[in-house]
């Protein structure tokens, strides 16, 4: 896949088919992700990745919980947009479409076939971006759909 093309069709995706990953492709994945640039070119990032269904459903737990709870306080605006807002508005439309696919994910969270939490040092968080994003690129051209949450 040419750069460009990923670049410009790489979104965010929370409905992902189940099917495993070739191990072959995570490793090519995961080699490009490392390329990116990141501060003093230390490389202070580490990967975790989980494909165990049972502690999936355990971080779905976690993660539902501090959805609602966000939603219910950071994004209250958003749930009243969403309730009380003409059903005709663009905006609030697309809120809804957005709203409806971060829901999916929370509660078919267990059902992807890798979840991958990437790490930075203290004061070093922002180099991972780099990488995060080299990632979603990495899997775009694979034929995967990534998100950032």
């Amino acid at each position: 896949m040419d750069l460009y093309e990923a670049m410009y069709t790489t979104r965010s995706m929370r409905r992902v088919k189940p099917d495993p990953i070739p191990e072959d492709v995570i490793g090519r994945i995961f080699d490009a992700a490392v390329r990116g640039p990141s501060g003093g070119n230390r490389h202070t990032f580490r990967f975790l990745t989980v494909t165990d269904k049972a502690t999936m459903a355990k971080i779905k737990t976690i993660y539902r919980d501090s959805y609602w709870e966000l939603q219910e306080t950071s994004y209250a605006g958003v749930q009243d947009k969403m309730r009380d807002g003409d059903p005709n508005d663009p905006s609030v439309q697309q809120t809804k479409r957005i709203s409806s696919s971060a829901e999916h994910f929370v509660e078919h969270l267990d059902e992807h076939p890798m979840l991958i939490f990437v790490f930075g040092k203290e004061k070093g968080e922002s180099t991972t971006f780099p990488v995060l994003w080299n990632l979603c690129l990495a899997a775009r051209a694979e034929g995967l759909g990534t998100f950032i949450t």
